[in-house]
């Protein structure tokens, strides 16, 4: 069981890449293993990428980011 809520996993991600460009916004969230996958696009900069967030604590354990 999870110590983090979904939606705890998707603030971290937000507050991580927030910029003084564009919205980031949450494409998806799903949980596998021990570990929140959420994926997300920031439009306005053309950024998107990948960040896994350990469900116990919160961190953000690695992240793939593109530029397109």
């Amino acid at each position: 069981m999870p110590k983090i809520s979904e939606e705890q996993a998707k603030s971290i991600v937000l507050k991580s890449h927030a910029k003084n460009i564009g919205k980031v916004e949450i494409k998806s969230v799903s949980h596998k293993g021990n570990e929140y996958i959420v994926k997300w696009e920031n439009k306005d900069n053309c950024e998107n990428g990948t960040d896994y967030i350990n469900d116990e604590n919160g961190k953000i354990i690695t992240g793939e980011t593109s530029i397109c």
